[in-house]
């Protein structure tokens, strides 16, 4: 199931599994199959052994729309058509119905607002999910951008353990 979510400049776009194994190969070729800006985008190496030895199988086992859960979600730029940002959720809806949302912004493209804008259009989405209540973050305490992004988002700070700041906010 591929699942889209537009803004005002952003498109951002569920990957399934095998555009995902695309995406951490780097060297363009995620672009050049989806007609996207080149970039000097090369992911890193912890990020893709995570994804290729838990996020992957873990995707394979999971209904489609389960997928969405745990999948990269790619922030793309409509003008320029470039990834600026990378998304996504860290599992299904809990039984309490919260999911917790991470992300993180291409350097080159930090400052401009587009994760705020992002997390902005995700939450959103989420309000149109029956079995979602309520997004949550997680943050090191030294992370004054990513919790300026839940801030103008109006997340409200939850509890702390140690260098972790959670936020939380209804939906």
């Amino acid at each position: 199931m591929k699942a889209k979510v537009e803004t005002l400049r952003l498109e951002i776009v569920s990957l399934n599994p095998e555009e995902l194994r695309l995406y951490l190969s780097g060297n363009n070729l995620f672009e050049k199959e989806f007609r996207l800006k080149a970039a000097a985008r090369i992911p890193s190496a912890d990020v893709r052994l995570n994804a290729q030895q838990n996020i992957i199988p873990r995707l394979q086992e999971m209904t489609e729309e389960d997928q969405l859960f745990l999948t990269f979600w790619i922030v793309i730029e409509r003008v320029t058509r470039e990834i600026v940002a990378e998304l996504g959720f860290k599992g299904v809806p809990s039984g309490q119905g919260e999911i917790e949302i991470s992300y993180g912004t291409m350097y080159q493209h930090r400052g401009k607002g587009y994760m705020t804008e992002a997390v902005s259009g995700m939450i959103d989405w989420a309000k149109g999910l029956l079995n979602v209540k309520f997004v949550i973050a997680e943050t090191d305490v030294g992370n004054k951008a990513s919790m300026k992004v839940l801030r103008k988002n109006n997340f409200l700070f939850d509890k702390q353990a140690g260098k972790m700041r959670w936020w939380r906010k209804s939906v």
